[in-house]
C-alpha cells in the first residue's frame, strides 16, 4: 500500500517538474541595448528603484554612450555595439551599475520597447 502512494507521489513530482522550469528569453544584443540606453528616460530609471548613486552613475553611462556614439575613434564590431578604446562596452558599464535584477528588468523593458509594432 505504501509503495503505491510513493509511486503516485513520484509520478506527480516528475510530471510537474517541466512546468517549474524557468523560461529564458533572449537578451537583446549590445547594439539594441545601447539604443535603449540612449532613450531611457527618468521614469524608466525610477521604475528600477535605483539608489541616488546608481541613478547618477547610470546617467553618466548614458551620457558616455551618447558621446561614444559620436566619437570617431570608437570601434564598431559587426553587431553594431560601441566599444570604447579600453575595450569595454557601455552595456558592460551599465551592468556594473545595476544589480542583476535591475539589469534584467531594464533589458526586458528594452526588448518590449523594441518589439515589432513598438516605438
Amino acid at each position: 500500500m505504501m509503495r503505491k502512494h510513493l509511486l503516485q507521489i513520484a509520478l506527480c513530482v516528475l510530471c510537474g517538474t517541466p512546468a517549474l522550469a524557468q523560461t529564458t528569453t533572449q537578451e537583446p544584443n549590445d547594439a539594441i541595448l545601447q539604443t535603449c540606453l540612449l532613450r531611457t528616460d527618468p521614469g524608466t530609471w525610477n521604475s528600477l528603484k535605483l539608489t541616488p548613486d546608481q541613478l547618477r552613475r547610470a546617467q553618466l553611462v548614458q551620457q558616455a554612450c551618447a558621446e561614444e556614439c559620436k566619437a570617431s575613434d570608437v570601434k564598431k564590431p559587426q553587431d553594431g555595439s560601441m566599444i570604447s578604446p579600453s575595450g569595454t562596452t557601455v552595456v558592460d558599464e551599465l551592468k556594473s551599475v545595476l544589480t542583476p535584477d535591475q539589469f534584467r528588468t531594464w533589458s526586458a523593458w528594452c526588448a518590449e520597447s523594441t518589439a515589432p509594432g513598438q516605438k
